[in-house]
């Protein structure tokens, strides 16, 4: 039989264990995966590469990819590591425009020549 001292051990123990567990199924549910799409201009395969690169190289996207027809990124990615915004600053830092952050003339001339997008769409 155990004693009042195993008991209040054991008592112990279990409730350590399930703040454990509840702990662990919090830290999941804040995760929040924003599922989203934006325009983002280019011409060409190079430029499908170069934008899905620049969003995927960040802590947190999880899924990147850029229709070429429609000129529109689809994008999964977790809110709690990145925001939209930095989604878009990273590819305007790679030279492309999205429809609310625009790159800068000189990221954009430094773009290869096939890659030259009308800015004007």
């Amino acid at each position: 039989m155990l004693s009042n001292k195993n008991i209040f051990k054991l008592f112990f123990l279990i409730i350590f264990i399930s703040q454990s567990f509840l702990v662990r199924s919090q830290s999941k549910t804040n995760k929040k995966i924003i599922n989203t799409n934006f325009k983002v201009l280019g011409n060409c395969g190079m430029c499908e590469k170069k934008i899905e690169a620049a969003a995927l190289n960040l802590k947190g996207v999880k899924k990147a990819v850029w229709d070429i027809d429609l000129l529109v990124l689809q994008v999964n990615y977790n809110s709690k590591k990145v925001s939209l915004s930095e989604i878009k600053q990273a590819i305007a830092d790679a030279g492309y425009d999205t429809e609310t952050i625009k790159t800068s003339e000189e990221k954009y001339n430094n773009l290869h020549h096939c890659c030259k997008y009308d800015r004007n769409q």
